[in-house]
């Protein structure tokens, strides 16, 4: 048996020569209504279908490969007109059923794609090592307290540096996260949308990821935008953070139309 795997919804109908689907096989096409269409595979229900998909999406392998080529699909259908992309593995039992989706649904994919008309979306994250951090923005007050207990007695130095301790890492905790809330703000102010994504773990060892975030941009704004990482980059330099823009990508985090697979 067969279904049909839905990349995207683009305003006009993306032409040219088509890439294969997710099963590596059959080409994509379209589906039309109107000005939208629906950019489509079919896939074998063997191994796309909701009996099984579950357990192929605990196969990081299996995984991996495919969001591979539907991103490569929905990139190629952006390259051609404004697409909605849609989350991976949207799969459908039929081409009936996709049209009249479009067809239901029709005024919010509009919309949506008015959202997102003439925009991108970057992502952008935020990685800070703690202990240079603490070091870099904090030196003077463990100078300072350093200088207070060396004319205490020995007793009183130890309880003044536990105390002193305990107060500079709460500060440090709150300076992180409101260098992380002005990053994102100054951020924010040269998009026109913006989403805040779970922090993961940082890439390096002692790194901690304290923004994950994407940022929907006018396309006409985009060195705008990247001056102003480039320019926070250079505020944070020596103080044990580094920005990280990605981009620009297909606009996951801004597709406002929630579709659920069909039953």
């Amino acid at each position: 048996m067969m279904g049909i795997y839905l990349y995207c919804v683009a305003e006009g109908e993306p032409l040219g020569a088509a890439p294969k689907g997710v099963d590596e096989v059959r080409e994509v096409y379209s589906l039309t209504h109107g000005d939208l269409a629906a950019v489509v595979s079919p896939v074998g229900l063997a191994e796309f279908g909701q009996e099984v998909i579950e357990e192929k999406l605990q196969s990081l392998e299996w995984v991996e490969a495919k969001v591979i080529i539907h991103s490569r699909v929905v990139d190629w259908a952006m390259e051609r007109c404004p697409v909605l992309p849609m989350r991976f593995a949207t799969i459908f039992h039929s081409e009936e059923r996709i049209r009249g989706l479009l067809s239901e649904r029709y005024e919010d994919f509009k919309s949506a794609l008015a959202h997102l008309r003439g925009t991108e979306e970057w992502g952008v994250k935020l990685h800070a090592r703690p202990e240079a951090f603490f070091r870099a923005r904090l030196a003077r007050e463990v100078e300072a307290g350093q200088r207070e207990m060396a004319a205490k007695s020995r007793g009183q130095a130890y309880l003044l540096g536990k105390r002193l301790e305990q107060s500079l890492r709460e500060r440090c905790q709150c300076l992180l996260a409101e260098t992380a809330e002005g990053v994102h703000r100054r951020l924010a102010g040269k998009a026109v949308d913006s989403c805040m994504n779970e922090a993961m773990a940082g890439s390096n060892p002692g790194e901690r990821t304290l923004l994950n975030a994407a940022y929907l941009v006018k396309k006409d704004r985009r060195d705008e935008f990247l001056t102003e990482a480039k320019a926070i980059q250079d505020d944070l330099a020596g103080s044990g953070m580094r920005l990280c823009p990605s981009g620009p990508w297909p606009s996951y985090n801004f597709s406002q139309v929630d579709l659920r697979e069909d039953g």
